[in-house]
């Protein structure tokens, strides 16, 4: 059985295993439990050098999750508001135009 050693890609920080005779060029070698605080920390980190050697990571603060997407009720509870304050304000439009159309019609015949 081959033995196993992890890189991470000097560039990309991405982390894989590889046959322990695996070329090293553009990678750092890390023991399995750095490796494993890599994988989970992945892609917030920054590495921690000591002596050109990388001893560690700091885990960055991750991005907030997104908000979950609106259900198709809540979509559609949202519209059915929207609707209602256009509709109201259709009407109130339509009650004002009769109220001056009334005052025009009143003052050319009086």
């Amino acid at each position: 059985m081959s033995a196993t050693k992890y890189l991470v890609s000097k560039k990309a920080k991405i982390i894989r295993s590889a046959p322990i005779d695996v070329s090293e060029d553009g990678f750092y070698v890390v023991n399995p439990k750095l490796a494993q605080r890599i994988i989970n920390a992945q892609p917030h980190f920054d590495f921690v050098f000591e002596d050109d050697q990388l001893v560690d990571i700091v885990e960055l603060e991750k991005p907030p999750e997104p908000p979950p997407e609106p259900s198709e009720i809540e979509i559609l509870l949202r519209d059915n508001q929207l609707l209602k304050a256009q509709n109201q304000a259709l009407s109130e439009q339509a009650d004002f135009h009769e109220d001056v159309l009334e005052e025009i019609i009143l003052a050319m015949y009086s």
